[in-house]
């Protein structure tokens, strides 16, 4: 029963998604609507409620966000579907991508490393926390809002103010709207205090 009512559900969305409960862990898989043959992967442990009418999903509980450009984590995320457009050919999409994406509560974003670094490298690691993020798949840029802090490597970008907000972009730069402080650490002092004293012949 629920399977039959998720699928006539994603039907009318023009969705390939599958709902997300408790009690059933599979993740919704949603095109992006940007990228051609890619995927945004939501899990949620609470619950999820799709609105065929206004092109709406949401997600409660434990939302994971998995996209080819970042991973995040909050308490709500609220989808909005892009419509289908009339008189799409048989081999263009005819909707049900993202147009925009909205996480509350705790967020917590980590940004995929630019192209030619690794992923270990921590100083191409972008990661940034705020009570709000707002997502637009078509630049790749996040907005967070709600006292906002932005780490790249050891280095972290806090807001001083609960009204500052700082846009990321799919490129790894960061523009900051509003107070904010900006802490830089230099770890080599403490590199050559691990190492010890130079011993002269």
């Amino acid at each position: 029963m629920n399977h039959l009512f998720l699928s006539v559900v994603a039907a009318m969305l023009l969705v390939t998604a599958t709902a997300v409960h408790a009690e059933d862990p599979k993740p919704a898989k949603i095109p992006p609507g940007n990228t051609p043959g890619t995927e945004t992967e939501i899990k949620a442990v609470g619950e999820a409620t799709f609105d065929a009418e206004n092109h709406l999903a949401t997600f409660l509980g434990g939302v994971t966000v998995t996209d080819s450009r970042f991973t995040m984590k909050s308490q709500k995320l609220t989808v909005y579907l892009s419509k289908a457009r009339e008189g799409a050919g048989k081999d263009e999409p005819v909707g049900g991508g993202i147009e925009r994406a909205i996480a509350e509560g705790g967020v917590a974003i980590v940004q995929a490393p630019r192209p030619g670094a690794t992923t270990s490298d921590d100083a191409q690691r972008v990661t940034g926390r705020a009570e709000r993020a707002t997502f637009d798949p078509k630049t790749g840029v996040v907005v967070l809002s709600g006292s906002p802090v932005v780490r790249r490597g050891i280095n972290e970008h806090i807001a001083t103010a609960a009204s500052t907000t700082m846009t990321l972009t799919r490129e790894g730069s960061l523009r900051t709207n509003g107070p904010s402080k900006t802490v830089i650490r230099d770890t080599s002092k403490v590199a050559d205090l691990a190492a010890g004293p130079t011993k002269k012949p």
